[in-house]
């Protein structure tokens, strides 16, 4: 059975499934797989809120970008200027 279909939250699973296909002991030959910093980041990388947070500083990037382009006529010292800068 694919362990990966499962819902339920379990230790166990987590432990076993943390480091599953990757192969390297240490990363940048820093971090250890116990590492309790790379454990960190590990989790917070899987998590669903760093998917959605990535995503909305995208558009709002975008959004900035189509913004500077129409404010490419204002004078250097106008407040929308200041504003976007």
């Amino acid at each position: 059975m694919d362990e990966g279909l499962i819902k339920k939250k379990d230790k166990e699973r987590e432990k076993r499934l943390l480091y599953k296909d990757i192969h390297c002991e240490n990363s940048l030959y820093l971090f250890s797989k116990k590492n309790p910093f790379r454990l960190f980041m590990y989790k917070t990388y899987k998590h669903k809120l760093f998917d959605n947070t990535i995503m909305a500083l995208i558009g709002l990037s975008s959004i900035k970008l189509a913004a500077d382009s129409y404010l490419a006529s204002y004078a250097p010292d106008s407040i929308e200027i200041q504003i976007s800068e």
